[in-house]
């Protein structure tokens, strides 16, 4: 099967599901070979100290390499994002609340791709409960992700959320059902910039 970074997926909201377009970099597992991407997942899953020889998480391969690449990396997704969306205007950029912060340079990287986007970042945040990279239900997600002084929404009509890595998608779930209660249109169009993609199950790919 040909890897394909660009593609349709359906995101848990609340009750519903809801439909996002993502931009991403690289695969994760399933059949695909591992990138240097893959320091993401295996910060969220606490595997990097067994990948390094001295047992201490930052001197793995995977962290050394990342971090030396990730100003690349963040400037590659910011123009796969402005390639996808061509000279399409988008009205805000969100960051996914994370403890871990992994998606600031990429939305950093966005945000400057976009500066008359208005930036809703500081208007989420996560109570910090639970995590979605920890097997959280997307209920659990929802109920830790709170909205506070969010702007109009009603005039949004292209929204660009960034996060780290897309699973389960109830992290970018519960951002998107916090935002639909308060205002963000229906009918509104929403990329998912996202440097890597694990796959969950079978369906997923």
């Amino acid at each position: 099967m040909t890897w394909n970074p660009r593609f349709r997926r359906q995101v848990p909201t609340g009750n519903q599901a809801t439909d996002v377009h993502v931009v991403s970099l690289a695969p994760h597992g399933s059949a695909y070979p591992v990138s240097r991407l893959a320091y993401l997942q295996y910060v969220r899953s606490g595997m990097l100290k067994v990948f390094s020889t001295t047992g201490q998480a930052e001197d793995s391969t995977y962290s050394i390499q990342y971090l030396a690449n990730v100003a690349s990396y963040a400037a590659c997704l910011a123009s796969a994002v402005e390639q996808e969306l061509g000279g399409e205007i988008v009205d805000a950029i969100l960051e996914v609340p994370s403890s871990r912060d992994l998606n600031k340079p990429y939305t950093q990287a966005i945000l400057s791709r976009y500066p008359n986007a208005v930036n809703l970042t500081k208007h989420l945040k996560r109570l910090g409960s639970v995590k979605s990279g920890e097997g959280a239900s997307s209920a659990e997600v929802l109920a830790d992700t709170i909205a506070m002084d969010l702007p109009p929404l009603e005039n949004i009509h292209k929204l660009v959320i960034v996060d780290d890595v897309l699973g389960s998608g109830n992290a970018v779930g519960a951002v998107i059902a916090r935002l639909q209660n308060s205002g963000l249109p229906d009918t509104c169009q929403i990329c998912l910039a996202v440097p890597l993609v694990v796959f969950t199950t079978d369906s997923d790919v």
